[in-house]
C-alpha cells in the first residue's frame, strides 16, 4: 500500500508538470527533464545556499525571494527575479536546448555555465539523456586566464574622493604564466557602478543611495587598476592571498562567466562591490554563510574582517600609492633640499642647488624626477603641451641625476596598520553629561563607520565618516526620552597642504538636531551644514584647519519656517600619545536670511582608547543658540562591535 501511495504521488507530480504552462512543448515530452526536475524538487535545491547565491536572491522582509538583478538575460524564466524554484525548472529546461553557440548567442548549458555545474553536482546529469555542451568560448577565455590563484584587493579611501567613502574590493586572478615580479599582467575582476561623471555631489549621492546607477562586472589587467587607484587615485592597495581549492576556482570563475553581461541597480551601502564579491565566493562555497554577520548594508572593510576571520585570506601586501611614496621621499629631505625641489624640477639650476653637496644634489634631482613624473601620470598643472614638456623634463633630470654620487639608501617606507585590524564598524555609546544645570543620561548608536577621534588604526587618516548617528537623551527633570540628534550623513575631509600639494578640505552634515528656539521651545530642525577650506600639519601628530561653512536650518520652531546662514570655523586635530586624540575648534554662523539669529560653538573633544574596540571620550562645549547660551560637558563610553 505504502509503495502504491508512493507511485500515485509521483504519478500526480508528473501530471501536474506536465500540465503546468511553464513545461509546454519540449518539457511535456522529456521524461528525463521531468525526473531531474522530480528529484530537484525532493532535494530542496531550490533553497539550498548555493543555488540562492548563483541566482544573487535574498531573502525579503516579509517572506519571499529577490533577486539583486533584474536584468532579463540573467534569468531562464520570466518570473525567475523573484522565484528560486520556477528559475531551477526553467533553468534545467533550457539546458535541454540543441541551439548552438557561436559568436552573438551561447546555448544555456555554456550561458548559464556555473549553474549547470552546481546542478549537475547535486543531480548527476545522465550524459546519454543531457548530452554536454561544448563551451567553446569559455574554454578559451579559461585558458587565456590560465588561473592559479586569486587575490582579494582592497583599494583604501581617499579622503577627497566621496565616491571612495569607504574603499573599494576587487579580485586579483593570478595566472599559472606570470609570478610574483609580473603579476601586474594578471587580470582582475571589478563590479562597480556605471557613474555619469558630470552628475553634481547631491545627484551623485543620490542615485547611489537609492540605485540610481547601474553596475557590472568588469575585467581588465591588473596594471591599469593599479595606475587608476594607485597612481590617479592616490589609494593606498592592500592586496590578500584568497585561500580557496582549485574547484571553488574554477566554479567562482564560471560565476563571473554568467554575470559578466549583466547590470544590476548599485546600491552604495547593500549592492556594492564588496557584496558582489561576497556572491561571487559564497556561490563557490555555500558553506561560507559570509553574509550572516552583516544587517543589510555591506563596507568593504568589514567583508575583508569576516574573509579574515573564517581564514580565507593570508598575510596582506601593502602597496603604496603614487603619492605615497612621493611624500615619503620628500620627508627624508632637509628644508634646504625640500626648497630645491621645485625650481630644479622646473629646470633651474639655482646657486642654493649648486652648493649642496654631491650626494644632496642626487637626493634633490631624485625628488624632482619623482615630482615630476607623479604630474605626469596625473596630468596636474602641466597645461597645454604640459605631458611633452614634463617628458623631456624627466630626461634631463635623468640625465643630471646620472652624474651625481649616490646617496645612502633612504629608509623603508613604514607600512601602516591593515584594514582587517581597525575598528568595528557600529558604535554604541553611553554618556552622562550637564547642560547648563541640567543632568542628562545619553544612549548613541551608529551603524558606520569612524570619526576623528575614534581609535585611527587601520583607518585613513583625516577621514571621517558616519552614516545614521543616532542619539536619544533622558534629562533628570523631564519624563521620557526624547530625540537630540540623527545624522543621516556627516563627511570630513582633512588633506594636509604644503609646498608639493594643495588639495581642499571639506565637510558635509545633514541630519534632524534638536535647537533651542527659544527658552521654552527645543524643536527639532532639518539642517546641513557643509563648507570647505584648508588644513596644515601632519596628521599621524598634529593639523590646524580652517573653513567657510555654510548652513541652511528648516523647521516648525523658525519662522519663517527656515534659516540660511555662513561663518568660519577654525580647529585643530592633535594626537599627543597613541591612544590619545584631541580635536578642539570654534565656529560661529549668521544667520541672515530667514530667521535671523547668530549661532556659535566652541568645543575640546578628548578620546582616550582602551584596545581596538573600546574608548572613552570627555567633551566640553560652549554653545549660543538664537538668545539661549549654555556650558556642557559630557563623559561617554564607546563601545564598537560588528
Amino acid at each position: 500500500m505504502v509503495h502504491c501511495r508512493g507511485a500515485l504521488l509521483f504519478l500526480l507530480a508528473v501530471t501536474c508538470l506536465y500540465a503546468s504552462p511553464a513545461f509546454a512543448g519540449v518539457h511535456g515530452k522529456n521524461p528525463y527533464l521531468v525526473e531531474l526536475i522530480h528529484r530537484a524538487q525532493a532535494l530542496h535545491l531550490a533553497h539550498r545556499p548555493g543555488w540562492l547565491a548563483l541566482g544573487l536572491y535574498n531573502r525579503g522582509m516579509f517572506g519571499g525571494y529577490a533577486s539583486e538583478s533584474d536584468d532579463p538575460k540573467f534569468f531562464a524564466a520570466r518570473n525567475g527575479a523573484h522565484h528560486p524554484g520556477a528559475e531551477l525548472k526553467a533553468t534545467l529546461a533550457s539546458f535541454f536546448s540543441k541551439a548552438k553557440s557561436n559568436a552573438r548567442m551561447q546555448n544555456p548549458q555554456c550561458r548559464f555555465i556555473a549553474r549547470y555545474h552546481w546542478l549537475d553536482s547535486k543531480l548527476h546529469f545522465n550524459p546519454h539523456d543531457l548530452p554536454p555542451r561544448r563551451c567553446a568560448r569559455f574554454h578559451a577565455w579559461y585558458r587565456a586566464l590560465a588561473p592559479r590563484s586569486i587575490d582579494v584587493v582592497f583599494p583604501a579611501a581617499n579622503v577627497n574622493n566621496p565616491s571612495s567613502m569607504f574603499g573599494h574590493l576587487f579580485l586579483r586572478v593570478n595566472s599559472r604564466r606570470r609570478n610574483a615580479r609580473n603579476a601586474l599582467l594578471s587580470y582582475s575582476v571589478s563590479y562597480a557602478a556605471d557613474i555619469n561623471k558630470g552628475d553634481p555631489g547631491i545627484l551623485f549621492a543620490y542615485k547611489g543611495l537609492f540605485g540610481g546607477y547601474p553596475g557590472s562586472f568588469t575585467m581588465s589587467p591588473y596594471y591599469a587598476k593599479v595606475r587608476e587607484y594607485g597612481s590617479f587615485h592616490n589609494r593606498d592597495i592592500w592586496v590578500y592571498p584568497l585561500h580557496i581549492t582549485r574547484p571553488e576556482m574554477k566554479q567562482l570563475l564560471r560565476e563571473v562567466w554568467e554575470l559578466g553581461p549583466v547590470q544590476f541597480p548599485y546600491y552604495f551601502f547593500s549592492r556594492n562591490c564588496a557584496s558582489q564579491d561576497l556572491n561571487l565566493l559564497t556561490g563557490a562555497n555555500p558553506s561560507l554563510h559570509l553574509f550572516r554577520p552583516f544587517h543589510g548594508w555591506i563596507i568593504p572593510s568589514d567583508a575583508v574582517r569576516v574573509l579574515w576571520r573564517k581564514g580565507l585570506l593570508g598575510p596582506a601586501r601593502y602597496r603604496p600609492s603614487l603619492r605615497t611614496r612621493l611624500k615619503a621621499r620628500l620627508a627624508h629631505l632637509s628644508s634646504a633640499e625640500q626648497r630645491m625641489v621645485k625650481p630644479v624640477a622646473a629646470g633651474a639650476r639655482p646657486p642654493a642647488f649648486r652648493a649642496l653637496s654631491g650626494q644632496s644634489q642626487a637626493r634633490v634631482l631624485d625628488a624632482a624626477y619623482a615630482y615630476v613624473h607623479y604630474q605626469y601620470l596625473r596630468g596636474d598643472d602641466l597645461g597645454p603641451d604640459g605631458r611633452k614638456r614634463a617628458a623631456r623634463a624627466q630626461r634631463a633630470l635623468l640625465l643630471a641625476r646620472s652624474q651625481r654620487p649616490s646617496p645612502p639608501p633612504q629608509p623603508a617606507l613604514r607600512t601602516p596598520a591593515p584594514p582587517q585590524e581597525g575598528h568595528e564598524s557600529e558604535r554604541l555609546l553611553i554618556g552622562v553629561g550637564v547642560r547648563g544645570h541640567r543632568g542628562y543620561q545619553d544612549l548613541a548608536w551608529r551603524p558606520a563607520y569612524h570619526d576623528l577621534l575614534d581609535p585611527g588604526r587601520g583607518y585613513t587618516p583625516g577621514a571621517q565618516i558616519d552614516f545614521l548617528d543616532l542619539r536619544l537623551r533622558h534629562y533628570a527633570d523631564r519624563h521620557g526620552v526624547q530625540l537630540e540628534r540623527l545624522r543621516l550623513v556627516d563627511i570630513v575631509s582633512l588633506a594636509t597642504r604644503n609646498r608639493f600639494f594643495h588639495p581642499w578640505s571639506w565637510s558635509i552634515e545633514t541630519g534632524l538636531t534638536r535647537r533651542q528656539v527659544t527658552p521654552n521651545s527645543d524643536p527639532v530642525l532639518f539642517n546641513v551644514v557643509g563648507g570647505g577650506g584648508v588644513t596644515y600639519g601632519r596628521l599621524s601628530r598634529f593639523v590646524v584647519y580652517g573653513f567657510v561653512d555654510g548652513a541652511a536650518e528648516a523647521g516648525r520652531g523658525l519662522q519663517p519656517g527656515y534659516a540660511i546662514g555662513v561663518g568660519p570655523e577654525i580647529g585643530l586635530l592633535a594626537r599627543p600619545a597613541r591612544r590619545w586624540r584631541i580635536r578642539a575648534f570654534v565656529r560661529a554662523i549668521q544667520f541672515p536670511e530667514g530667521d535671523s539669529h547668530l549661532e556659535t560653538e566652541a568645543a575640546l573633544e578628548q578620546s582616550l582608547s582602551f584596545g581596538r574596540d573600546h574608548a572613552l571620550r570627555f567633551d566640553l562645549y560652549r554653545k549660543r543658540e538664537f538668545s539661549s547660551s549654555w556650558d556642557q560637558y559630557e563623559i561617554s563610553w564607546s563601545i564598537f562591535f560588528f
